[in-house]
């Protein structure tokens, strides 16, 4: 039995106990005790305040009543954190945004259990700026990620080097996935965490096979940020390995049917890219199917990055174009590509988080 470190005030007048249980058969369970007030857990849950009233007798020197938890230590001290010293919450710009996010992951249950709805909802909102719900922010998020590994992969001497550096601006998916188990509001942050997932190479072994995983381990995603493929229940790889072909069948139809897959607020296939006197007449809505299809290739597995490559390409760098290529309609042709990832993006929910499996 001891006392917290960073929780055991002098002038606390109540103790809250958390036992751990042992490792092994060779240890005792290790009891954890927080010396914290009564006024200030009244403050933030009416749990607590319940709780309080029928506390169980002092079984420390203190004779003050206690409190038992039967919640991890981690967890409770994270919400303890929260509670007294919400400036300590991380910053991106201060710690990796992995180790932030898993701070927060780790008391958000317990911010939801004793019902302490204004702290809770300060995290939901720290955590949606750690992950992107928003194409804008993930094109960001994406683009900080290779500045920051290119610039720093050189400078490093070993493998894990580089994984730290892109652990400053991206982490394991899987994290979001195991948080949304409890908190099915972040449900738009959930997909694309799958769609994060669906980047990296997977086949029916891996879905087939949950215990153990040796077909696919641990993987580097693209910027060296390692995911843990193990956490994930059967039933979230079965919609990893539904949505993921569902998104490329998607893709594949909309080669063979541009104007009807991306609706409203773009061009229109292929009247208006295919204009009067247009020397590329013919080609222009092949070339559109073409890159649409090349987007799920197997060297290709991640279209929302190579349709914003080739269609800014498209859309800036006119001096490349050939003499037949019309410039009205290569710049078109980027802004259909730009169009469709916007389609893509807004599908994310009912590819991955929709179909009933």
């Amino acid at each position: 039995m001891s006392y917290s470190n960073e929780f055991n005030f002098e002038d606390g007048n109540i103790i809250l106990r958390v036992t751990s249980p042992p490792k092994d058969a060779s240890e005792e369970a290790r009891i954890t005790l927080f010396r914290v007030h009564k006024s200030i857990l009244r403050m933030q849950s009416d749990v607590f305040d319940g709780m309080m009233a029928i506390p169980q007798p002092p079984a420390t020197s203190d004779d003050l009543p206690e409190v038992d938890l039967y919640d991890k230590e981690e967890q409770v001290r994270n919400m303890l954190v929260l509670i007294y010293h919400p400036e300590w919450v991380p910053d991106p710009s201060d710690w990796f945004i992995d180790m932030a996010f898993i701070f927060l992951a780790s008391a958000m249950p317990l911010l939801r259990k004793y019902q302490m709805d204004r702290l809770l909802k300060f995290c939901m909102n720290r955590v949606r700026r750690y992950y992107p719900e928003l194409l804008f922010d993930w094109d960001a998020r994406e683009t900080w990620k290779r500045v920051q590994t290119s610039t720093h992969v050189h400078h490093a001497k070993m493998p894990w080097e580089s994984e730290a550096y892109a652990c400053q601006v991206a982490f394991d998916p899987v994290r979001v996935i195991e948080l949304c188990r409890d908190f099915p509001e972040l449900e738009r942050m959930e997909a694309v965490a799958f769609y994060d997932l669906s980047r990296q190479r997977h086949d029916y072994f891996d879905i087939t096979n949950t215990d153990g995983r040796e077909g696919i381990g641990l993987y580097s995603e693209s910027g060296g940020v390692l995911t843990d493929w193990q956490a994930l229940t059967a039933h979230e790889w079965r919609r990893l390995w539904h949505g993921t072909n569902s998104m490329r069948s998607s893709i594949r139809s909309a080669a063979f049917n541009p104007k009807y897959h991306l609706g409203h607020g773009g061009p229109s296939m292929p009247s208006e890219l295919e204009h009067t006197g247009c020397p590329a007449a013919e080609k222009t809505c092949k070339l559109i199917s073409d890159l649409l299809l090349e987007s799920v290739t197997k060297s290709h597995l991640d279209p929302l990055t190579f349709l914003k490559e080739v269609g800014e390409d498209f859309m800036l760098d006119l001096q490349s174009a050939a003499d037949e290529e019309c410039i009205v309609c290569r710049r078109q042709v980027g802004g259909y590509l730009l169009g469709y990832r916007h389609v893509l993006w807004n599908s994310f929910y009912k590819w991955f988080c929709t179909y009933d499996y």
